[in-house]
């Protein structure tokens, strides 16, 4: 379909979320931006940073409970469309994120990044990493994809070319 100035499919989002139910360790995430910068968490074992997400170690995530993490940091944080749907080669685990933008104030824990002021080594996680690089290069066209694969390998699907909050709603 077409809508608020650019395509979309329903049907391969929600066949890549149905795809997920069959497992038992969801990850749902969300790489949330403002202004150009993204957030990103302090990992509560480590010094490393992280997106904001739901579910791991056993535990699944869920979009609800994404959705009360931004809250609880602060945020009001539109969700749009999906960014990336993949399964982890060396767990099995699944994961999907979603393409974000916050409004107001900063978060109570985090903070925004750019690309260019982005402690990149701090980063642990390489799918991450790789989600964020891509990020910022479709950031600065405003054409985003939504990745769908598994380990290195999986495929780009256009999903156009408008901003998030022009088809998503915010979360209160």
């Amino acid at each position: 379909g077409y809508g608020h100035g650019g395509y979309f499919s329903p049907a391969i989002e929600q066949a890549a979320v149905s795809a997920t139910v069959k497992c038992n360790d969801i990850i749902v995430g969300a790489i949330v931006e403002r202004n150009g910068e993204v957030l990103l968490l302090p990992d509560s074992a480590s010094k490393e940073l992280t997106l904001p997400h739901s579910g791991q170690s056993g535990h699944s995530g869920s979009l609800r409970n994404l959705r009360q993490q931004l809250k609880d940091l602060g945020l009001r944080v539109a969700l749009g469309f999906l960014y990336e749907v993949y399964e982890n080669s060396e767990n099995g685990a699944q994961a999907i994120y979603y393409r974000g933008e916050a409004h107001g104030e900063a978060s109570m824990q985090g903070r925004f990044y750019s690309r260019h002021n982005l402690p990149w080594n701090r980063i642990a996680d390489d799918r991450e990493r790789r989600m964020l690089e891509r990020y910022f290069a479709e950031l600065s066209s405003e054409r985003f994809h939504v990745y769908f694969g598994h380990g290195n390998e999986g495929q780009l699907d256009p999903v156009g070319h408008n901003r998030v909050g022009s088809t998503a709603q915010a979360i209160d």
